[in-house]
């Protein structure tokens, strides 16, 4: 497991939050997210529940969480119990959330691999200034709304300089980082599962046109519509496998590109095509993206990182 996060705390069982037990939380983008602990929290036969804890004054709640290995020594005529417990999903913010299933959040902020690619809204353009150097401008584009079911969808970037990576376009190399991102905003709250299913479903229809395997690269929460700032912001962790973060494909892989967002003039219709595709025929849209999953996840090792 390639650790990327681990949170120490105090952690309990939801529904029997008055015994609470000291252990770490490992995180990692390549594993399910694992709990080990000091003492003994949850049975080891017992079904899969949801388990809290606090950890640097953040709230973490676990999902699915369940035994997977125990141990124990015997100290002073006691028993001591270690346990080390997995979950399906993690979401760390200012509350605590019941379940996958409690409507909890109004907004999500989702990032898609080969989305900046597919949107294609990244246009830079070059100066050299008579003093020497060069110059890089970057337009702002106009963000791209529509709906998709009973939530709004919103393709926005946004940019910022940085000096240890680049931002290839046409065989033009911008010292930067540029990002696009979805945005979902829904009047009644939704549950990390609804905002689950609809990240993938976008997802997947970025397969689709890309002709190649995409995910859910990262899912932020937030509370209450219209929402700004970190206060009120929640992180998704889970075991989601993916490629390296920023790819730029060789020409034989840009010819096999179906369409890119840039070429679609009414993006409404294409979202409720595509929501009228998953809800009426959900198994052969999933079937068709599994097999083009299965199909096209070879040539991912062609992809070079820039």
């Amino acid at each position: 497991m390639s650790t990327t996060q681990q949170l120490h705390g105090q952690w309990w069982a939801a529904d029997a939050a008055d015994r609470t037990v000291y252990g770490v939380l490992t995180l990692g983008d390549d594993a399910e997210p694992r709990l080990d602990l000091g003492g003994e929290l949850l049975g080891f036969s017992r079904d899969s529940v949801t388990v809290h804890g606090s950890s640097g004054g953040r709230a973490v709640s676990i999902f699915g969480a369940y035994v997977t290995a125990e141990s124990g020594i015997v100290r002073n005529g006691e028993d001591h119990r270690r346990q080390t417990i997995e979950g399906d999903g993690v979401v760390i913010g200012q509350n605590h959330v019941a379940d996958r299933n409690a409507l909890a959040f109004a907004e999500a902020v989702i990032e898609l691999d080969y989305l900046t690619f597919w949107t294609a809204e990244f246009d830079p353009m070059i100066s050299h200034p008579p003093g020497g150097g060069t110059s890089f401008t970057v337009p702002d584009p106009l963000p791209r709304t529509a709906s998709y079911g009973a939530v709004q969808v919103t393709v926005s970037s946004y940019s910022s300089y940085s000096g240890q990576s680049s931002f290839t376009r046409d065989d033009m190399a911008v010292p930067g980082r540029f990002k696009n991102i979805i945005f979902v905003s829904s009047i009644e709250r939704l549950s990390v599962d609804d905002h689950l299913a609809i990240s993938r479903r976008l997802s997947d229809l970025v397969t689709i046109a890309m002709h190649r395997p995409t995910g859910v690269r990262a899912i932020a929460f937030y509370e209450t519509a219209g929402s700004s700032g970190i206060s009120d912001r929640y992180e998704w962790w889970s075991a989601d496998d993916l490629p390296e973060e920023n790819t730029v494909l060789d020409e034989r892989s840009r010819r096999r590109i179906n369409f890119r967002l840039s070429d679609v003039d009414d993006v409404e219709q294409l979202l409720g095509r595509w929501n009228e595709l998953h809800t009426g025929a959900f198994y052969g849209v999933a079937s068709l993206v599994a097999q083009l999953r299965e199909t096209t996840t070879f040539y991912e090792r062609s992809l070079t990182r820039f």
